[in-house]
């Protein structure tokens, strides 16, 4: 059995249960979670500046207080428009001692789970989502995959 990757949680009070925070966000019709602790911003409607590099993944850059942040397009909604230059969602994860953007369809709620409603992803699982998955959450009847953009950043950048 492989073990759970650690997801940040929070002490309840009078409770030994921790709560997972995931921050959801949608990719075409399916909903996705990232651990509230990762996620460094959310952007909403800024222009990017574009990367013209046919070999990279990184679709192009925010401009944020004088600083460049790479931008990558995980969006399945009609994919990203090239003369538009406009996000119009970016989640943000801080990455190594900066930050890597990803576009999104759509940045939905977050939600407080406990760690209970977590699973192992399986091989089938990360398959049909394109992602390595670090876990599947529960809530309610609903499955939300829980991507491991960490690693999909190292597989991006390089």
């Amino acid at each position: 059995m492989v073990e759970l990757p650690p997801l940040a949680t929070s002490t309840r009070r009078g409770s030994a249960q921790s709560d997972l925070r995931l921050v959801t966000f949608k990719l075409g019709e399916a909903v996705y979670g990232i651990d509230v602790e990762d996620v460094h911003a959310i952007y909403h409607a800024l222009p990017l500046i574009p990367d013209f590099n046919e070999n990279s993944r990184i679709q192009g850059y925010l401009l944020l207080a004088s600083r460049r942040m790479p931008v990558i397009n995980l969006s399945r909604n009609g994919g990203f428009q090239p003369d538009k230059h406009l996000a119009e969602w970016v989640v943000a994860l801080s990455y190594e001692d900066s930050q890597v953007g990803f576009i999104v369809d759509d940045v939905k709620e977050v939600l407080k789970l406990l760690p209970s409603a977590l699973r192992n992803a399986n091989t089938a699982e990360m398959e049909e989502h394109g992602f390595y998955l670090k876990a599947v959450a529960k809530n309610r009847e609903q499955e939300i995959p829980i991507p491991d953009l960490t690693r999909f950043i190292t597989e991006a950048i390089k």
